[in-house]
């Protein structure tokens, strides 16, 4: 029994300095750029698909947006306590944008050209609006 508690112990601490040094690493990097980079790529692709009328590059493009990677919880908690007021208006632009994602995925899958279109213009607006609110901001909070 003693064994199985010193394993427990070895485990445990093992954990929590792997755990405090992915989250020391995780604050030098700014891994929402990365995210933005990517959600912008997909974007491209999403366009891509909509000109050639792909309605499976249309879904995965929109599906990758959707699900897109968090930047990571040292970002993500700087961002909660420096967003102040801002906060609930910025969760609600991204809770939008996904929705509009997930609803242009589930058009790419059905092939409905009407419905993506207006999900993309939606989609758009709400990248759009988030951007011109918060990116000066959020730039300033993450570069301090």
């Amino acid at each position: 029994m003693k064994i199985f508690k010193w394993l427990f112990l070895i485990i445990s601490l093992s954990v929590m300095a792997v755990g405090g040094y992915s989250y020391a690493e995780e604050k030098k990097q700014n891994k929402l750029q990365i995210v933005m980079q990517n959600l912008l790529q997909d974007t491209q692709y999403l366009v891509q698909g909509m000109m050639l009328e792909d309605y499976t590059l249309i879904a995965e493009s929109a599906d990758r947006i959707a699900d897109h990677p968090t930047p990571g919880l040292a970002v993500q908690m700087k961002l909660l306590s420096n967003m102040g007021g801002d906060l609930s208006a910025f969760k609600t632009l991204d809770d939008f944008v996904h929705d509009r994602a997930v609803a242009l995925r589930e058009a790419g899958q059905s092939k409905d050209m009407e419905r993506v279109n207006t999900e993309f213009t939606a989609l758009l607006d709400g990248c759009q609006s988030c951007h011109s609110r918060f990116k000066a901001k959020v730039h300033n909070i993450l570069s301090k």
